[in-house]
């Protein structure tokens, strides 16, 4: 009988805490619903063989660990709100005899009662809806109809584990609580923070400190592999700076605010001021939540979105033909025989080519010191990335026979084309040998594959193969014993795709089982083929952003409901009170209006911020992946940032009328 009591009373109090509860419950149902679709995506048997299958998984693990780790910090995060509103309530079933002993009792079986709820709905709804996740990527990956649609036990198995042990943690959490509360404190647990802060001016310098470090890390990063090196250390340094800020300069900015008097002794300003102050404390987190998570959703968006949309661009910087076909270490001999037999292969297709190109090559990462105008060896390209060249040698040969050209180049001298800012105009040294530009050369052309280098490009023409034997001389201890050029042929083929495959195979087969090449080593790729991996890759992310950009705005959206609830219910015996002296209910919307004015849009303007500090850095992480398109990525940004403002002032519409409604 009196466990049905418990049973009873616990449905009672989910229900007389509905506005807390139902936001709550919802949350989390979405939130498993996501981590079982995650799964489901990623342990997909159509994924087995498919092209890219590596890089999508990796996107796709990665998404799993990201929402579990957010699961963890959220759901915790989102009980305290909870729990601090039930306290009083709490305090008063102790004070009217109930035992601690039964107080855990009753949360026990209204966090079952949460956990059913979840657990069942949060499944169903990510069965339900991975369908629709499944062709959503499908569409995405411009992938074909390989995907499998299942239900996954291992989604069912991994989401019931880890959202169970995160309910028993939050209850014995609860209970902790609880137990180590008196009575009196759990009556005025709600009310935590109504003395009046001190400034604190030591958080106030580690936050300006910590947040500014970030800042510099952030605009003075001048090369891709320092920008990820120093991506997380900064990011770290702003969440904590932005903390310290929200903390203390928010208390120092309204205590400015009412030395003010021609501001503060205003009707709307004086009551919404002195009200924030006292309630700074408790606020200021959860206002730098709201900021932080804004800008995880706006850097997120903007630059998934951006690559998404750039990636045919990037694709062909990164294969610039059709088919290429490189063979490692081959004479001059060698490359002729392989010369003939790819063109041999083209003329019995009987396809039309374009952009045809063939030269012999050694290619060197090296570092050119402007001062000194020499290329040497870098023996720490991390620290060095801006000033590295992927350096070609070329003979001249190659150059003038696939442009009909007749440049002749004596032994010291050389022809120089570099798309990249390089001043090469007069003279320069590879190590001790000294070098005389001849000629500034226009583009070659040449179909170069770009291996996801960020590195600059620079073609270096010599008048033979015995000058770079020379050159590499040098490098011995570096690069290895001389070996002879590489050979590389490019083109375009005026077909579809499926023949453009088919060609390269063709060609790749003859390579393969002629004996004269047995001993040759080849590298070969259409693009047709190569793109599928890369689709992968670039769709993979962009799925990833827009999933967890939806996540990430799905707590921004109940932090804020729950700062509008919690401060409701502190501002309504306030406002109570100030009715009773004569303010109007027109009056205190007005003050309502300008206590939002003056903080609540403080996280919005913050996360713009600390985009624009940042853009820098992350323009320089996405040419790890080949964006190099900047213009683009302000254009994408820069749409993101109004949306959001967008959807944050809607969001701040619709909760504020529940503020309204029990404030008055």
């Amino acid at each position: 009988m009196r466990n049905c009591m418990y049973f009873k009373l616990a449905a009672i109090n989910i229900k007389k805490n509905a506005k807390m509860y139902i936001p709550y419950i919802i949350t989390s149902i979405i939130t498993i619903m996501m981590f079982y679709i995650m799964i489901f995506l990623t342990h997909n048997p159509g994924l087995v063989g498919m092209k890219g299958e590596h890089s999508l998984r990796t996107v796709l693990v990665m998404g799993i660990y990201v929402i579990g780790i957010f699961s963890v910090i959220f759901l915790f995060y989102t009980n305290s709100f909870l729990l601090k509103r039930r306290k009083n309530e709490i305090g008063l079933y102790n004070i009217l005899g109930m035992e601690k002993k039964h107080i855990a009792r009753m949360l026990t079986i209204e966090n079952l009662y949460t956990y059913l709820i979840n657990m069942i709905l949060g499944l169903f709804f990510g069965i339900l809806f991975s369908r629709l996740m499944l062709l959503l990527l499908f569409k995405i990956l411009k992938a074909g109809t390989g995907f499998v649609f299942n239900i996954s036990m291992q989604g069912l198995y991994m989401s019931f584990i880890f959202f169970t042990a995160i309910s028993v943690l939050i209850l014995l959490n609860n209970i902790r609580q609880i137990h180590l509360s008196k009575p009196v404190e759990l009556l005025k647990g709600g009310n935590v923070g109504e003395k009046e802060p001190k400034t604190k001016w030591l958080l106030a310098v580690i936050g300006i400190i910590t947040m500014g470090t970030g800042y510099y890390l952030a605009i003075t990063v001048d090369n891709a592999i320092s920008a990820l090196n120093n991506f997380f250390i900064a990011v770290i340094l702003v969440i904590i700076g932005t903390y310290c800020i929200f903390t203390a300069f928010s208390i120092a900015f309204l205590k400015i605010l009412r030395k003010n008097k021609k501001y503060y002794y205003k009707t709307k300003h004086f009551t919404s001021v002195s009200g924030m102050i006292y309630r700074m404390k408790q606020n200021a987190v959860g206002l730098a939540n709201i900021c932080i998570l804004s800008t995880m959703v706006l850097v997120m968006i903007s630059s998934t979105v951006c690559l998404y949309i750039g990636q045919d661009d990037v694709l062909k910087n990164r294969f610039p033909t059709n088919i290429e076909i490189q063979t490692v270490f081959a004479n001059k001999e060698k490359s002729e025989a392989v010369s003939k037999t790819v063109n041999q292969k083209i003329l019995e297709s009987g396809y039309e080519i374009d952009a045809y190109n063939e030269f012999r090559f050694k290619t060197y990462s090296l570092e050119f010191d402007n001062k000194n105008r020499v290329f040497h060896h870098s023996s720490d390209i991390s620290l060095s990335l801006d000033k590295m060249y992927i350096t070609y040698m070329i003979p001249i040969e190659s150059y003038n026979i696939n442009t009909g050209s007749d440049i002749i180049l004596n032994d010291n001298e050389v022809a120089i084309y570099s798309p990249d800012d390089i001043d090469l105009s007069d003279k320069f040294n590879i190590n001790d040998k000294t070098f005389y530009v001849k000629n500034i050369v226009e583009n070659p052309n040449f179909s170069i594959l770009n291996n996801g280098s960020y590195m600059k490009l620079i073609y270096i023409f010599v008048s033979n193969e015995e000058v770079i034997k020379d050159i590499h001389k040098d490098f011995v201890e570096y690069f290895g014993e001389y070996y002879d050029l590489s050979y590389l042929i490019g083109f375009d083929v005026k077909e579809t795709e499926e023949k453009q495959v088919e060609l390269m195979y063709s060609i790749r087969d003859e390579l393969r089982n002629t004996d004269e090449y047995k001993n040759l080593s080849f590298i070969m790729y259409a693009t047709a083929e190569e793109k599928l991996d890369f689709y992968a890759i670039y769709g993979g992310l962009f799925f990833l952003g827009l999933f967890l950009g939806a996540l990430f705005m799905m707590a921004t959206v109940l932090i804020i409901y729950y700062k509008q609830i919690s401060e409701g219910y502190e501002d309504k015996h306030r406002f109570h009170i100030m009715q009773q002296v004569g303010m109007s209910k027109h009056e205190i919307r007005k003050s309502i209006r300008s206590q939002v004015l003056t903080v609540f849009f403080l996280p919005l303007v913050t996360a713009i911020i600390h985009i624009l500090f940042a853009f820098k850095m992350i323009t320089k992480m996405l040419e790890i992946l080949n964006l190099t398109n900047v213009s683009l990525f302000v254009i994408c940004t820069i749409a993101t940032v109004i949306i959001f403002a967008i959807f944050y002032v809607i969001v701040y519409s619709l909760t504020a009328r529940t503020y309204y409604k029990i404030v008055e």
